[in-house]
């Protein structure tokens, strides 16, 4: 009778005892709810401390692993790369790192300065899927940086079969097949420009020179015209690669020396050596002149530069860009009416292009010199024969502000920003002009847009200093 008169009291016991289990697990995952909603608040704020409280929430009750993936995007987000690596491998110990997780723990190990391991998770990340088109992407980069260039085009060709629309990738691989396997380079070259017309001109030119270097039956010759078509495009350091190829199958030859001499001074490893070499090979050598004379331009010694450029007029005295140069060169050196006398001939050989009167109306701006006479004619002969080129237009701006007639100056501006509205360098000489006129918040604003649209070129980097100068 004890026994069964104790049972209610049992199942009152235990039906007490759940209830409270169920009040302790409904307060630990409100708990956890707070946190998730505070964690998911906190990163529409934009807020450090959401990585922290996902982090947190991830932990709570019931857990939720989950979450792990959050915390590292949100601590990668905020420079906290020891927090995102933690968060990460968390994620990747409870199997919840999704693919993006992936490539962002290894971009936080190479944030971190350790590449070789960033390397090493993005392989991981394409074992785990091999799909992962942001892992294939980093890890050609990162192959080709190391120079692993087999890798890099394996990790290419992955990424054109998952992405066959990548022009990017397409010509990416065919600048690293051009010295190995040129007839497959020529095929991706093909490829992009028909994907994306932007890539069309370089495609253009790199297609031309592998189909001459396949013709050749001169390996040395192939690898400097396959160099020199990467050099045209800025792939320096794979146009060296060719021209050291060149030398190794030919020592004596001198335009190999030269544009190696070239590429070197472009990757900032030198290059004097190699210049020299090429001169004593074959003073006569139009590219061995013209790189030394680019070689001292480079150190501001234009007496030195105007011997070598001096001489490369003399083999090509057909050359218009090359008497564009000797002016500019012969005006720094100090001498302004010889100076004129050359961008006069440059205008000689080709009077019919815009560029070479826009040439000297700049050269008579810049010096301040027979600008009436020579400058304002020569702005004038260019507006005849590009009305719409933006280079032109402030050629003519700049004559008029020197001139003093700030009204056709800003007219010019205007049609230039009109016409082509990135156009960089026109917003230097608005900027400056507003300068003139006291119209500081339009000068500033001016030069704020030449660097934005310029940020790593040389007008932006004009327009940092003009900033520095007078907005400090």
């Amino acid at each position: 009778m004890q026994r069964l008169g104790n049972t209610p009291i049992a199942i009152r016991i235990f039906a007490i005892l759940v209830v409270l289990a169920i009040a302790i697990w409904s307060l630990f995952a409100y708990s956890s709810n707070q946190l998730l909603s505070q964690a998911q608040e906190a990163a529409a704020a934009d807020n450090p401390s959401a990585a922290h409280l996902f982090a947190k929430a991830a932990q709570g009750f019931p857990p939720r692993p989950d979450l792990w993936d959050d915390a590292g995007m949100q601590a990668l987000l905020h420079e906290d790369y020891a927090a995102a690596i933690e968060y990460f491998e968390r994620a990747q110990q409870e199997r919840q790192i999704g693919a993006d997780g992936w490539v962002a723990l290894g971009t936080a190990h190479q944030l971190t300065g350790d590449n070789q391991k960033a390397i090493q998770i993005w392989e991981e990340a394409i074992a785990f899927d091999n799909a992962n088109v942001e892992a294939y992407r980093l890890l050609a980069v990162n192959y080709r940086q190391n120079g692993d260039y087999p890798a890099a085009i394996e990790a290419l060709n992955q990424l054109t079969l998952l992405q066959p629309g990548n022009a990017a990738a397409r010509f990416e691989l065919g600048l690293l097949l051009a010295s190995s396997n040129p007839e497959e380079a020529i095929t991706n070259f093909e490829i992009t420009a028909d994907l994306d017309d932007s890539f069309q001109e370089d495609s253009d030119i790199l297609r031309r020179a592998l189909r001459d270097a396949l013709a050749s039956d001169d390996p040395a010759y192939a690898a400097v015209i396959t160099g020199q078509a990467l050099a045209s495009v800025s792939e320096w350091r794979l146009a060296a690669e060719n021209f050291v190829l060149a030398i190794e199958y030919d020592l004596e030859y001198a335009e190999a020396w030269a544009y190696l001499g070239e590429a070197k001074q472009r990757l900032g490893q030198g290059g004097f050596e190699e210049l020299q070499t090429a001169l004593l090979l074959n003073p006569d050598s139009l590219s061995a002149n013209i790189f030394q004379a680019l070689y001292w331009q480079r150190l501001n010694q234009p007496e030195q530069a105007l011997v070598y450029l001096t001489k490369a007029t003399e083999l090509n005295p057909e050359n218009p860009d090359l008497f564009v140069d000797l002016g500019r060169l012969t005006a720094q050196a100090g001498d302004l009416p010889i100076a004129l006398e050359h961008y006069k001939q440059a205008i000689q050989l080709a009077p019919s292009t815009s560029r070479y009167w826009v040439a000297l109306a700049e050269f008579t701006v810049d010096f301040e010199v027979f600008i009436e006479d020579e400058g304002l004619p020569a702005a004038r002969q260019a507006l005849e024969l590009a009305p719409e080129d933006p280079a032109v237009l402030v050629a003519n701006g700049r004559v008029a502000y020197l001139m003093e007639d700030h009204i056709n100056a800003i007219r010019f501006y205007d049609q230039a920003i009109i016409l082509a509205p990135e156009y960089a360098a026109t917003y230097i000489h608005l900027g400056l002009l507003h300068l003139t006129q006291g119209n500081r918040t339009e000068a500033e604003s001016a030069f704020l847009r030449a660097l934005e649209i310029d940020l790593d070129g040389l007008v932006g980097q004009q327009a940092q200093r003009l900033l520095e100068q007078y907005f400090p």
